[in-house]
């Protein structure tokens, strides 16, 4: 036989989400009602009896996918698997007859025998009972006759065609009903979805609590048609499972699973209704716990923040040092509070929790060292003062002022208007200078260098800078400015200006200012400012004559 040609190109059929869902409930549908009208076979896989190793050796004895009963003993020469399997024959054959026969138990000098009809099927020993869970014979032998007796009738019903014509129709039913149920949620959820677009759109201003904005209209309209979403599928498999539940029940074979996830759910909630009675005194003992500790922090959040206004005035606790203090206060109260709220945690006993806080806490200590250095860094900058908001500082090549004391980071604001944000570490590790700390109530300093030739009179350069200084606004005449030689260097001098500005926030302004009235002040009195790193010295001084200090494109004005 030729094989025909193979297309080029497989295709394939994309259904809707209603489409794929009738799709996997009737294949599903398809694949039990196939199961429950099969007979079952002489020896299943499953049913047969089980031997476990000669250490534990025990066989398990199934019939129709029900548990029967367990042998553990041997009776006469026949081990436990052999009983099991000449038992097994036995029911086949009582089941393959097809007739009722009444399921009886008796004393028998050996157990307990358990019959069908007037033909013995098996015989329960002592050697068959766990003594560990206090069984005996004659218990063991009423359940395995009450599950023989089940499994022999659903054995019979699985012979009659019109029992099974009844579970498929049944079946047929349940799962239109079903399929109605996820048509009417999808029909919800589009309304749903549709109302929400219009209630809460993306351009809508969020959740506003106290004039600031919590979650953006973006982020709540996501939110909201997800959740609308979520809590459509949870419903839909809510129903999945008593229609699958029901399914399964309906067939003698299936029945055993149909009652095990019914039995599963009804042992999940009670075990959650039991758990969550348990718990309710221990979630009382936590919100008490939290609503304490949130009472203490409310409380000295109130009186440190009066210490920080100066409304009270403590010898031991500086204004400057009251806001690191509350939060290290505040912390201290929160870790109390979980320490003694954690033993009262629903579950916190259990090894699962023990070690998602073991895992929590390793993951904390690898990924905090940096977390931990800036936070360190931060409090020694605030409880040593050698920062306050407000000063004019140079850490490492940033000149400004103090913006912002945080606690992972400090902010300067430049003299370009730019807002440079440093790590608390880094102002730690580098060189600091505060030019207002020791001038708080001279102003801060403002200083700047010149380098003079040794041609020039240093008594004139020293007027000409003090002049400079007296024609800049914004520098204070008390105390007054000061000119110091720093350094007395191979080809010049150093000459350094020290002022004190009237306002911290003049301070490139004011610099600009004083270093265009020195230039003109050198320039006017014919010094040329001009270090002399040169080979020779020119014939004439370099400056710039007074004549052309307003040459094109600046005004009279110095603009």
């Amino acid at each position: 036989m030729t094989p025909g040609p193979v297309p080029s190109r497989a295709r394939f059929i994309r259904l809707p989400p209603s489409g794929r869902i009738v799709a996997t409930v009737l294949s599903v549908l398809a694949f039990a009602t196939a199961l429950a009208a099969a007979p079952p076979p002489s020896l299943p896989p499953g049913i047969a009896p089980v031997a476990e190793s000669a250490a534990v050796a025990h066989a398990d004895l199934v019939f129709a996918n029900r548990p029967i009963a367990t042998f553990r003993a041997t009776l006469g020469a026949a081990s436990p698997a052999e009983r099991a399997q000449g038992a097994l024959r036995k029911i086949e054959e009582i089941a393959r007859s097809g007739a009722a026969a009444d399921v009886t138990t008796r004393a028998i000098p050996e157990g307990v025998l358990v019959s069908a009809g007037s033909r013995a099927v098996f015989t329960i020993t002592p050697g068959d009972s766990d003594a560990l869970f206090g069984e005996t014979p004659e218990e063991l032998a009423s359940i395995a006759a009450a599950r023989l007796r089940e499994a022999l009738a659903e054995a019979r019903e699985m012979r009659r065609p019109g029992a099974i014509l009844s579970a498929v129709i049944q079946t047929v039913v349940a799962t239109l009903l079903f399929l109605l149920a996820v048509r009417l949620i999808l029909a919800v959820r589009k309304r749903l979805l549709a109302r929400a677009s219009r209630l809460v759109p993306e351009t809508s201003r969020g959740l506003v609590v106290a004039g600031f904005s919590l979650v953006r209209g973006r982020q709540l309209a996501s939110w909201t048609r997800w959740s609308i979403s979520a809590i459509s599928w949870a419903v839909g498999l809510l129903l999945v499972y008593p229609w699958l539940t029901f399914v399964l029940t309906r067939y003698p074979y299936s029945r055993p699973w149909g009652e095990a996830l019914g039995g599963y759910v009804v042992e999940t909630l009670r075990d959650l209704g039991i758990g969550a009675l348990h718990a309710v005194p221990g979630l009382f003992a936590v919100a008490l716990v939290f609503l304490v500790a949130r009472f203490i922090v409310r409380t000295l959040d109130g009186f440190f923040a009066s210490v920080e206004a100066g409304e009270i005035q403590l010898g031991w606790l500086p204004a400057e040092t009251a806001m690191p203090t509350r939060r290290l206060a505040v912390a201290l109260v929160w870790v109390l509070a979980l320490v003694v709220a954690y033993p009262r945690f629903p579950g916190s006993s259990t090894d699962a929790f023990k070690g998602i806080s073991v895992f929590l806490g390793i993951m904390i200590s690898l990924g905090s060292a940096g977390f931990v250095n800036q936070v360190m860094s931060g409090l020694a900058l605030m409880y040593s003062r050698a920062l306050r908001p407000g000063d004019v500082v140079k850490i490492g090549d940033h000149v400004g002022r103090v913006l912002q004391l945080g606690t992972f980071s400090t902010k300067l604001t430049t003299y370009r208007g730019e807002e440079v944000t440093i790590p608390n570490a880094v102002v730690i590790g580098s060189p600091t200078r505060n030019y207002s700390s020791l001038a708080r109530a001279t102003g801060p300093v403002l200083h700047t260098e010149v380098t003079i030739g040794y041609d020039a009179p240093w008594r004139q350069v020293h007027a000409m800078l003090l002049r400079a200084a007296e024609r800049t606004p914004g520098l204070r005449r008390e105390p007054a400015p000061l000119v110091l030689q720093t350094s007395l260097a191979d080809f010049y001098v150093v000459y350094e200006l020290i002022a004190r500005l009237e306002s911290p926030e003049t301070w490139a302004a004011s610099l600009n200012a004083l270093h265009g009235n020195i230039q003109d002040e050198f320039n006017e009195h014919g010094v040329q400012i001009m270090s002399p790193h040169f080979m020779g010295q020119p014939q004439q001084n370099v400056v710039v004559p007074k004549a052309r200090w307003f040459e094109p494109p600046a005004g009279r004005d110095g603009a």
